[in-house]
């Protein structure tokens, strides 16, 4: 595998129960449509972990994982890929994050609806001031958009090491632009966009 060779590289963001359902026929709004459907484990953060994982990398993960069987099997996941999770946290009073995503014949994205309440709920300023010198012992960060624009301004704002995001979608990425603007002392290595993204951000932004 390739290696940057980095001693430890940190991913912040969602783990999902990822519901993906294909149609075997031409998708019919407001209809029940025969598809085929998988679960999985996945959200963005976790995905980018994963991949560093294959690529060699020593991995940090922090996320937080609800107390429910879901939230378990998310847990279990990312322990079985090799991810270093001593950072989460796992609040009793919440449920799994989910993605539901519903697909045409072609596997193009026909509809789709997230529930990262978890995220936004216990992934805060104040969790992360608690890691924020365990975070700042890697040589790389990476978070994703499911963050709040407080808990990504702190980071912007806090990290001494290059912090990366990813925009996750189209209405998540804006809350990148809103952070670096909404903080004097706000920096950013790198952003991964999509066009969609890209457009989202620029319209938003009145460049």
């Amino acid at each position: 595998p390739v290696s940057f060779s980095f001693v430890m590289i940190t991913v912040i963001g969602a783990t999902n129960i990822d519901i993906i359902a294909t149609t075997q026929a031409a998708f019919v709004p407001n209809d029940s449509n025969p598809s085929h459907i998988i679960m999985g484990v996945g959200g963005v953060a976790k995905n980018m972990a994963h991949n560093l994982t294959l690529m060699g990398e020593k991995v940090q993960f922090i996320s937080i994982f609800a107390r429910d069987y879901l939230g378990e099997v998310c847990l279990d996941e990312c322990h079985r890929l090799g991810f270093n999770t001593d950072l989460s946290y796992a609040p009793h009073e919440s449920h799994c994050s989910m993605f539901v995503c519903i697909n045409n014949t072609q596997g193009n994205m026909q509809a789709a609806a997230s529930d990262v309440e978890i995220i936004d709920r216990f992934l805060t300023p104040e969790f992360l001031a608690d890691r924020m010198e365990q975070i700042n012992k890697s040589g790389l960060v990476l978070m994703d958009a499911t963050l709040s624009v407080t808990a990504m301004q702190y980071l912007m704002s806090n990290c001494t090491v290059p912090l990366l995001a990813d925009g996750v979608s189209s209405r998540k990425a804006v809350r990148i632009y809103e952070a670096l603007k909404g903080s004097e002392y706000a920096h950013l290595h790198s952003l991964k966009l999509n066009e969609i993204e890209a457009k989202r951000i620029l319209c938003n932004s009145g460049l």
